[in-house]
């Protein structure tokens, strides 16, 4: 799944992108070529094995850029297709935890980011696009045994490709789609504030604290902040409702143990906001971000959560101001990228970014599949916090690659209740008495 850092990165992105200009004028400066080192002197990723394809987009050939990380166990079993959330990140750099060993891992840079970021034009960008582009890819592959796997912003481009390859496949390639998985789900828009679903999540963590662990929080706070000016204060908030996307049980423990020192901590570093400040993620933002509709509540005003203390500082806030010099005007919707392979939805029942409601209702919306399985814990919050889960990822992979989707599909409810432990507790006890 995605890494830790990549989720403060996507939540803090509203710090820099509110101070964005209320302008509608591209702040794109001359990018450097393919062949130039990403960002090399400050971070030296992991990119796999490099390769380029081309597509065919308004009558030019455009190189895009991709990583694969190769299977370290064999026998290989298949290839995971894999997005990362965003839209403001790079999804190469190392190769996703999640996936099996035995299985090749190919992934890309969004359009307008990372290695691919010399393709910037809005239009290229959107999501409708990106999930072509993706497509493209899978079918240049020449993997029969394709899975693709996709993470919160990832969703979105992901379910537009899933659709381009699984209805309209070409001759020529021996690309088959054997199932998407789809966690922290982005569904259609539903008009509620983005902000809502922090405030409603945060409110269940702040109710099971005592009444002295409240205080204890609130002088700590308190006695942190002193003497911070506006925007750090505001880096505070951000990094601190980033937090809430960890589930129930992690939010309560990270109130009951936040120390002054880690608060303070978060008001200095702008490591991450000089991240996002980089005009190319404004760009993204303008194009393919606000294809979601997103907004802020109560017309603007920050509501305050945790005992009136923390402003719900989230990523809706840059996107409001950003939104306004949108370069695409069409809303995404999943309802019109329709998939026919299997789907396994993963979102928590706490998830405050991309709440369950828009999971149920992408798959109430997916009508051509005809195998639809969805996987909720009810305290679990934004992807990257599904502890139960993690040994489940096996099993949810070889599903698609054994024809085992039905049986995975029996017993979707007790893998949510109790992950994959009791399955195999029950598995190896059968045995047992045979």
């Amino acid at each position: 799944m995605i890494n830790f850092l990549t989720i403060v990165l996507f939540n803090i992105a509203s710090t820099a992108l509110a101070q964005t200009p209320k302008t509608c004028g591209t702040n794109v400066p001359h990018l450097v070529p393919l062949d130039k080192p990403i960002d090399g002197k400050t971070f030296k990723p992991d990119l796999g094995t490099e390769s380029t394809f081309y597509i065919r987009k308004d009558n030019k050939m455009l190189p895009i850029r991709y990583s694969k990380y190769k299977a370290t166990v064999a026998p290989q079993k298949g290839t995971v297709l894999f997005l990362c959330g965003g839209p403001g990140v790079p999804c190469t750099g190392m190769r996703p935890q999640s996936v099996p060993s035995d299985f090749d891992v190919v992934t890309l840079d969004y359009l307008g980011l990372g290695q691919n970021k010399l393709h910037n034009k809005p239009k290229l960008m959107a999501i409708e696009s990106q999930g072509s582009v993706v497509a493209e890819l899978a079918r240049n592959l020449n993997e029969p045994n394709l899975i693709i796997y996709v993470e919160s912003f990832g969703t979105t481009v992901g379910t537009v490709a899933a659709s381009e390859i699984s209805n309209a496949n070409p001759k020529g390639t021996k690309t088959q789609l054997k199932g998407i998985i789809l966690e922290g789900v982005v569904g259609p828009n539903s008009g509620m504030s983005y902000s809502d679903g922090y405030v409603d999540a945060s409110k269940t963590a702040w109710d099971l604290l005592t009444p002295a662990e409240q205080t204890n929080f609130k002088k700590k706070y308190f006695e942190a902040i002193k003497g911070l000016t506006p925007e750090q204060k505001q880096n505070v908030d951000s990094t601190i409702v980033m937090n809430i996307q960890s589930g129930t049980d992690s939010v309560v423990q990270f109130l009951k143990t936040i120390e002054p020192s880690f608060i303070r901590f978060t008001a200095s570093s702008n490591a991450y906001t000089n991240f996002i400040t980089k005009p190319e993620v404004r760009e993204i933002f303008r194009s393919a971000g606000c294809q979601l509709n997103l907004h802020d509540s109560k017309n603007g005003e920050r509501q305050k959560i945790f005992g009136d203390t923390v402003a719900v500082v989230t990523i809706a806030d840059g996107l409001e101001q950003v939104c306004r010099c949108k370069t695409v005007e069409r809303s995404y919707n999943p309802n019109s990228h329709q998939i026919t392979a299997p789907i396994i939805y993963i979102n928590g029942g706490q998830d405050p970014a991309t709440p369950l409601a828009g999971a149920k209702a992408h798959m109430n919306g997916q009508t051509k599949s005809d195998f639809k399985i969805l996987i909720s814990k009810a305290q679990g919050g934004h992807f990257d916090s599904f502890p139960s889960l993690k040994e489940c990822m096996p099993q949810f992979f070889e599903s698609f690659t054994s024809n085992r989707i039905s049986e995975l599909k029996a017993n979707q409810d007790k893998i949510s209740r109790y992950g994959c432990a009791v399955q195999k507790q029950e598995a190896r006890s059968q045995n047992s008495t045979r």
